[in-house]
């Protein structure tokens, strides 16, 4: 079943890939989609800003080492163009952590070390995901509807 369902939580249940290996990227798209991810996949940096603006990604899985734009050069493109962006981004990287330092100055949430364990790395977007749907519930269910319907501003005709 999926995770999120149309209308308020719309776009909740998405993940973007961005990762130029067609293997590790086709693995990750097949295995988040069978945990009924919604998965947006770019092989370079610049595709994937053109879609990380376009549309709102709980997650965003980036691989450093990109074409047209690498992942240093996507992230800081995508802070400056989405300031207010809540996406939970986790960098995949053969890198070790001075390299990481020296292309990756901003922080991000995690860094997932290449080779990785795919399936761990399925649960933890997906519990992502869940976290994230289970928190806009809530905030839907704490905060009145727009069009909630009052009985003092009825038109007088309605009132009971």
């Amino acid at each position: 079943m999926p995770l999120f369902c149309s209308g308020v939580f719309d776009g909740l249940g998405k993940v973007l890939v961005i990762e130029d290996d067609d293997a590790i990227r086709s693995l990750l798209v097949t295995a988040l989609n069978r945990e009924h991810l919604v998965v947006d996949a770019a092989v370079d940096g610049l595709e994937a800003l053109a879609l990380a603006t376009a549309s709102e990604y709980p997650v965003i899985l980036l691989d450093l080492m990109l074409p047209r734009l690498n992942g240093a050069d996507f992230l800081a493109a995508y802070q400056n163009a989405c300031p207010a962006t809540r996406s939970v981004v986790l960098v995949m990287t053969a890198f070790d952590d001075a390299g990481v330092a020296r292309m990756l100055p901003q922080p991000v949430h995690a860094i997932i070390r290449k080779p990785f364990d795919v399936p761990q790395l399925v649960a933890i977007v997906a519990e992502i995901v869940r976290t994230r749907v289970t928190l806009e519930i809530k905030r839907a269910e704490d905060t009145p509807a727009a069009d909630a319907f009052e009985p003092q501003s009825r038109p007088p005709e309605l009132a009971c």
